[in-house]
């Protein structure tokens, strides 16, 4: 690896992307900082407190619950609603390699239930600083933007405000889309990936990031019975596609041994997308 090349694992517009971004210069900030891994976990409680969860042997069964393959390691687990129907599952995800580099990915998959987008949230540091991958994937039968109810309710003013607040922080670096297909399919346009940020503001955009979806999921309003079954097949080819990058990504940062195992791991749970994907 060539100095100053990071692997950047981050779960972008609901696909996880390991992207390569190199020859970056970021500022250096102080090591006293809530770590990625605590910031998430403390994230995830939140998610938990509110949903009820339940770990699965999910991850088990492929054997992915911890990896190490070189200097790379992590540990990947998929959780089921303890009781109730809002949730599909949640993905909670670390990431730990050279140079000190560590991530921590926090999805939350949403059911036939609620019309509430997908939530996908992904922090970590490296040496030169803190970075994020955020966003809420867009959901229904319609192309996005043909309902301005579910644009002002989910893509309105609020996120808007949060994505420009994260733009224009010092030192904030985008970062290139995804290689693959796959990942690019999933992005809203409120899609954030960002490195050179500071600890405190990583802490503070993801926090608002999952306050607010968890807000959503409160005040959400339930699908049709009528309608649940077309909203079920259409997520699930959200995630299949999910899974095709997770596959291609993970493949690129661990090889092909066990990169596929990875991407399944990393994505949980899909409807033939380990077959191949459906119709």
């Amino acid at each position: 690896m060539k100095a100053g090349a990071v692997f950047f694992a981050a779960c972008a517009c609901g696909t996880a992307a390991f992207r390569i971004a190199k020859q970056i210069v970021r500022p250096r900030y102080s090591s006293l900082f809530m770590s990625s891994s605590a910031t998430l976990h403390s994230l995830f409680d939140n998610v938990n407190a509110d949903m009820g969860l339940k770990l699965t042997d999910f991850t088990d069964v492929y054997e992915g619950r911890t990896w190490q393959v070189g200097e790379w390691s992590g540990t990947t687990e998929w959780y089921d609603e303890a009781m109730g129907s809002k949730l599909t599952g949640v993905s909670k995800n670390t990431i730990s390699g050279p140079g000190g580099y560590t991530s921590s990915s926090l999805n939350v998959w949403m059911g036939p239930g609620l019309m509430v987008p997908h939530m996908l949230l992904t922090v970590g540091e490296e040496q030169e600083g803190s970075f994020i991958t955020a966003d809420y994937v867009a959901r229904g039968a319609v192309p996005l933007g043909s309902d301005s109810t579910y644009l002002d309710t989910y893509y309105g003013q609020e996120v808007l405000q949060w994505y420009d607040s994260a733009c224009s922080q010092p030192g904030a670096m985008h970062f290139a889309p995804p290689s693959s297909m796959s990942g690019r399919l999933l992005r809203s346009p409120v899609h954030l990936s960002l490195a050179g940020l500071s600890s405190e503001t990583v802490t503070s955009l993801a926090t608002e990031h999952v306050t607010r979806f968890l807000t959503w999921i409160k005040e959400g309003r339930p699908v049709e019975a009528r309608q649940k079954g077309a909203l079920n097949a259409r997520d699930d080819k959200l995630r299949q596609f999910y899974y095709r990058s997770a596959v291609a990504d993970s493949v690129t940062l661990v090889g092909p041994d066990f990169g596929p195992t990875l991407g399944a791991c990393s994505t949980g749970p899909v409807a033939e997308a380990y077959v191949g994907g459906g119709s």
